[in-house]
C-alpha cells in the first residue's frame, strides 16, 4: 500500500541490519515554558500506557522536569473533547492514539485542536505527510487483525468470513461496540472487495451484522476490556488492535493471531484548544517522535513507529510483528477517515440503534 511504503523500506532495512536500540538519550534543555511543569494526556491504557510511560513520559519529565500524567479514556472519545473544551475543565491538554477518523471529526465540528505549529521542526518532518496534519501527528500505526484461542480451534480462522462462520468456527465472539472497523469487517465477511469497500454500504453491512449478531457476546469499548475476554476465556475470538493480543501473548496466552485483510491505522498526537499547557505539549510531541523513543515503545508493543529512522533501531523478531511488515501489510486496509468524518454521526446513531434490537 503506497502509504505504507516508506515504513516497508525501512522495516526491510532493520531486518537486514539487526540493529538494537543503543543511542544514547536526546538532549532537551529544561526550560520555563511550562506554566504547571504538568501536562495531562489522554492514553489508551494497557500495555500502551505502560510503553508509553517507558519510552515517552518518563524519559521526557528527566530530560525537562515536565512532568506527564497519563489519563485513559474509552476509545474515538469525540463527545468527550467536546465536554471538555466547550466547558473550559482543561481536564486534559493534549491526547496520544487517536484516530484520524477521531481527528477529522473533531476539525468538522468546531474549534476544539490547538494547530501544533511544528510542521517544520525537523523531528515532525522525519513523519510522513500521509500521517500528519496541522492539528495532529502521527506517532504508530496498529493493526486489528482476528485474535483467536489456539485451545479453542485445530485449524485457524484465516479471514472475516471464517470470523462469521459459526459452523465452522464456533464459539463466542466479541467485536468493538463502535461501527468504525466493524462494519468494514461485516462487509469483507459477506465478501466486498478490500479496494471496493468505500463508500460503505451500510444496509449490506448491517445485514451481514445481522448474521454474527447473536454470536456476539461482548461488546467492547476499549483493547483492555477485548483482550481479558479472550485471556480469560469469555470468547474464542475478538477483533483489537494488534498490540493487546501481542502483550498477552507475550505472557503465555494460548491466542494466534491471522493477519489476512486486517484493518490498520494511525495514532496521533494533538493538543486540545484551550490547554494551559501548550508549549509543553509540542516539546513533548517533539521529543516522542524522535527515532530512539518510537522503537522504545516499539519493543515493547506492537505498535509500529511513523519515524522511518526508528526501524534501524528496532529489533527484526520484533519488526516482524508490526503492522507496517511486508508480510502484515501486503493486503491490509486502511481506514478512510474521510469517510468516516462526513458520516460518522448518522451511522454511530443507527448502529447505536441497532445494538438495542
Amino acid at each position: 500500500m503506497n502509504k505504507m511504503m516508506i515504513s516497508r523500506r525501512s522495516f526491510l532495512k532493520a531486518t537486514a541490519t539487526g540493529a538494537g536500540i543503543a543511542l544514547a538519550a536526546p538532549m532537551i534543555a529544561r526550560s520555563a515554558f511550562a506554566q504547571t511543569r504538568q501536562i495531562v494526556i489522554r492514553t489508551p491504557g494497557g500495555p500502551t500506557a505502560i510503553a508509553m510511560q517507558k519510552s515517552y513520559y518518563d524519559p521526557f519529565e528527566a530530560a525537562t522536569g515536565i512532568k506527564v500524567v497519563p489519563a485513559t479514556s474509552t476509545n474515538e472519545p469525540v463527545s468527550q473533547v467536546k465536554a471538555i473544551v466547550e466547558s473550559g475543565a482543561k481536564t486534559w491538554d493534549m491526547a496520544a492514539s487517536f484516530s484520524r477518523s477521531t481527528i477529522s471529526q473533531l476539525i468538522k465540528d468546531g474549534d476544539y485542536l490547538e494547530p501544533h505549529g511544528l510542521s517544520d521542526d525537523p523531528a515532525i518532518a522525519m513523519i510522513p505527510k500521509a500521517y500528519r496534519n496541522d492539528f495532529a501527528v502521527g506517532h504508530g500505526i496498529y493493526a486489528t487483525p482476528i485474535t483467536y484461542r489456539t485451545d479453542k480451534y485445530q485449524t485457524a480462522p484465516k479471514n472475516w468470513a471464517d470470523f462469521f462462520n459459526v459452523e465452522q468456527f464456533p464459539g463466542p465472539r466479541a467485536m468493538r461496540k463502535n461501527p468504525v472497523e466493524t462494519l468494514e469487517i461485516a462487509l469483507m465477511a459477506d465478501g466486498v472487495a478490500r479496494e471496493q469497500l468505500y463508500p460503505l454500504d451500510i444496509d449490506r453491512a448491517f445485514k451481514s451484522l445481522n448474521r454474527i449478531k447473536p454470536h456476539i457476546s461482548n461488546w467492547w469499548t476499549t483493547p483492555v476490556q477485548a483482550t481479558e475476554l479472550i485471556v480469560n476465556g469469555d470468547v474464542n475470538m475478538v477483533p483489537v488492535w494488534v498490540n493487546f493480543p501481542v502483550a498477552a501473548i507475550g505472557d503465555g496466552a494460548p491466542l494466534g493471531l491471522s493477519w489476512q485483510n486486517n484493518i490498520f491505522g494511525v495514532d496521533m498526537f494533538t493538543i486540545l484548544k484551550g490547554s494551559p499547557n501548550v508549549d509543553a505539549c509540542r516539546e513533548f510531541i517533539k521529543f516522542s517522535l524522535q527515532a530512539k523513543q518510537q522503537a522504545g515503545v516499539a519493543s515493547q508493543v506492537a505498535i509500529a513507529p511513523t519515524n522511518p529512522d526508528a526501524f534501524a533501531l528496532i529489533p527484526p523478531d520484533r519488526a516482524k510483528l508490526l503492522a507496517s511488515s511486508p508480510e502484515n501489510s501486503k493486503d491490509a486496509v486502511e481506514i478512510n477517515s474521510d469517510f468516516w468524518s462526513a458520516n460518522r454521526d448518522a451511522i454511530s446513531d443507527r448502529f447505536n440503534e441497532w445494538l438495542l434490537e
